[in-house]
């Protein structure tokens, strides 16, 4: 009677062969996890991209908002979301501008392009001190 522990070459065999018939029934569903992930993440950064426009165009004045299409690229330098930044400003006679702002990602995500559309109204000062 042979009294060696151990396992023989045929188990350590079946044993590869399970694992990887189970790593590759697990790979769709990582892969798939992953991109979902990055998708989410770009929104994210899409939103962030937007937020940040209509603060910096809220707080102007309303005189310095000028008619006119300005696009920017960020593409590079570590930005986490490479996209276009795109404002129009349209003026309807000198009293409403219309400050349209879309976001353009780059990435292969199939992901669309962001927009919104914030109306500035001039507002008359009216000084309480010079009531009648």
């Amino acid at each position: 009677m042979n009294s060696r522990a151990g396992f023989t070459l045929m188990e350590h065999m079946i044993a590869v062969t399970m694992l990887g018939v189970a790593a590759a029934g697990l790979a769709p569903v990582v892969m798939s996890t992953a991109r979902h992930t990055r998708v989410a993440q770009s929104n994210q950064y899409e939103t962030a991209a937007l937020t940040e426009m209509v603060s910096r165009y809220g707080a102007l004045s309303f005189g310095a908002l000028t008619a006119g299409t300005t696009c920017t690229n960020h593409a590079s330098g570590g930005e986490p979301m490479p996209h276009r930044r795109c404002v129009t400003i349209t003026d309807s006679a000198g009293v409403l501008r219309r400050v349209r702002i879309i976001v353009t990602p780059y990435d292969s995500l199939n992901l669309r392009p962001d927009t919104l559309i914030m109306r500035r109204v001039r507002t008359i000062s009216v000084n309480p001190l010079n009531v009648p």
